[in-house]
């Protein structure tokens, strides 16, 4: 039960970073976003041009938003919405933390919001989530040498100290590590 959802999960992750390969690619060429707003917040997760760009505004006291509330979604022409935004907005700040990796957050107010906007782009994300399928990849190589190592089963860990050829467990054969193992006292 455990090895099938850890295999699940191995799945899951892997369909995962496929899937943000794609949008990486597809945000090159068109920019979607999907939002919500209430009366005195909005929410925007933005992908363009090979970024996720997560986005909140808040309107002054003295604002209101219009009194649309719910889920959207919006599609346009990919652009940096960094390079759009800051400069045209009053009191923007641009945080380039990691510059290089191209992560930023940008905060800012205009006549009627406050606003900020923080970038990651998708191979950060990528990697940060490859970054769990190794440690499955670690503990089985681990754990075959291990087996090999005190001459047990490489698939199953029966111990082969009866059985040379095959393994009666499972039924496979033998490696040769394990059955010299076993003649050395």
């Amino acid at each position: 039960m455990k090895r099938r959802f850890v295999k699940t999960g191995f799945c899951l992750l892997l369909a995962i970073c496929s899937a943000l390969v794609l949008l990486w690619v597809r945000s090159h060429y068109l920019a979607d976003g999907i939002f919500w707003k209430t009366e005195h917040t909005e929410f925007r997760i933005v992908s363009s041009t090979g970024a996720a760009l997560l986005i909140g505004r808040r309107p002054l006291p003295s604002s209101q938003f219009p009194k649309y509330v719910g889920l959207g979604y919006t599609r346009q022409p990919p652009h940096d919405l960094l390079e759009r935004i800051a400069p045209m907005r009053s009191r923007a700040t641009i945080d380039w933390g990691w510059r290089r990796v191209g992560l930023a957050i940008v905060t800012g107010q205009t006549r009627t919001e406050d606003y900020w906007c923080a970038m990651l782009p998708y191979w950060v994300i990528i990697f940060v989530l490859s970054l769990a399928l190794w440690p499955r990849r670690l503990w089985c190589a681990h754990r075959r040498w291990h087996r090999r190592k005190h001459g047990r089963c490489v698939h199953c860990g029966y111990d082969l100290r009866a059985s040379i050829d095959r393994c009666p467990e499972c039924g496979r054969p033998t490696s040769k590590t394990a059955a010299s193992n076993l003649s050395a006292p």
